[in-house]
């Protein structure tokens, strides 16, 4: 199989035969391969790591964990609720609505991914324990990792389709992580929203 072609060289009419069909060991294509990996590693790796994941972390040791995680988790309930349902019922598909939910909700969910460890060890007074209760945390998460998925196939089933009543649930889970994080920072500190916990 001939995987030749014809292609313009120059401006002045010129051909040349080349063989881009050919894979000439795989060059070209490690090349599109690396390249591609480079632009989206930087554009989407790097700005992940430094601005979702480790700006949260920053500002929990600036202003305190519980109160980052409270604001954090907040506003993925406030954008869920706020944004995304409304967004979604008045105007269904609109891409604008999508971006914009995408990028709130992954920066401010960013910090319950990273900060909840964080959380655990700060209230941990002997160090010897930590270990035992990260088990028993992801232990607890797993089972709401696990059964999270299906209740929201059931959710979805029953609303026809339509994802007003998943919105809805997400919303009011996050909500409701928000009332126990706020519950533990009141047992620790207090009601005193200017100590840093």
């Amino acid at each position: 199989m001939d995987s030749k072609r014809t292609i313009a060289v120059s401006g002045d009419g010129a051909q040349e035969e080349d063989s881009i069909g050919q894979m000439d060991h795989g060059v070209r294509a490690w090349t599109v391969v690396i390249g591609a990996w480079c632009c989206l590693f930087c554009g989407f790796g790097w700005v992940n790591v430094f601005l979702v994941e480790s700006s949260p972390g920053y500002l929990g040791d600036k202003l305190g964990r519980y109160n980052v995680m409270i604001a954090m988790c907040s506003l993925s309930s406030i954008v869920i609720l706020a944004l995304w349902l409304p967004g979604t019922l008045l105007s269904p598909g609109s891409v604008a609505v999508y971006v914009i939910f995408s990028m709130l909700y992954g920066f401010a969910s960013g910090a319950f991914v990273g900060m909840v460890p964080a959380l655990l060890s700060q209230i941990s007074p002997d160090v010897t324990k930590i270990g035992v209760r990260q088990g028993v945390l992801f232990t607890c998460i797993s089972i709401a990792s696990l059964t999270g998925s299906p209740i929201a196939g059931a959710i979805l089933s029953r609303q026809n389709g339509t994802y007003w009543g998943l919105q809805v649930f997400a919303g009011a889970m996050m909500g409701a992580g928000v009332f126990f994080f706020t519950a533990g920072r009141i047992v620790l500190a207090g009601t005193s929203i200017a100590k840093k916990i």
